[in-house]
């Protein structure tokens, strides 16, 4: 079982139980309006390999299909470790995304547009972000545990946001989601614009 303790297991014993045969149905609780659900995920890389604000080849990834879960959080810890380090205190490293141990995983989608417009998206990030819009970079954000005002680091689900400058057609859209410890997650919201 997973539960508190960022991430590690833990191990129950003595446990007794008595089956319930009775069926139950599993009401999916409906997204926010606009909440990007679709989304493919890389395997997760150490950090202090990667350059930040250069995407690797993306082509050459093996790539998961998740979907969003309500209320719009694709949660990375269901489907990749997380690493379970202690954030550095030095800023620098911190701001350059470069600390050996931590992780990396890359989560892309598609967004189609029928002209080309600008859209606002609002989205969050557990520990870092970096976010790319059709291969160049947008925005970077970081937040982990005591970075900002010493606070702990808590996820908030639509804390920030960007414009995206969306072209006719297709766009893809990357974020670079980096973690220390704790929960592994990130959402994205797009908003209609005038």
């Amino acid at each position: 079982l997973w539960g508190s303790g960022f991430g590690r297991g833990i191990y129950y014993s003595n446990i007794s139980y008595t089956p319930d045969n009775a069926t139950y149905s599993s009401k999916a609780w409906p997204l926010p309006v606009g909440t990007i659900a679709d989304w493919q995920l890389s395997p997760a890389f150490d950090g202090a390999t990667l350059t930040p604000g250069k995407l690797p080849n993306l082509a050459t990834m093996k790539w998961e299909s998740v979907r969003a879960e309500a209320p719009g959080l694709v949660l990375v810890n269901r489907y990749r470790k997380t690493p379970n380090i202690i954030a550095p205190s030095d800023q620098d490293t911190v701001l350059h995304n470069r600390f050996a141990g931590s992780k990396v995983v890359y989560a892309r989608t598609f967004i189609d547009s029928p002209t080309a417009r600008t859209r606002l998206m609002h989205f969050g990030y557990s520990d870092n972000v970096v976010i790319y819009l059709n291969g160049a970079p947008v925005f970077m954000g970081i937040n982990p545990s005591g970075f900002r005002d010493g606070d702990l680091g808590l996820f908030n689900p639509l804390g920030d946001a960007v414009f995206l400058s969306l072209k006719k057609g297709r766009n893809e859209i990357v974020f670079a989601v980096t973690e220390y410890f704790g929960g592994w997650a990130f959402s994205a919201r797009l908003e209609e614009t005038s």
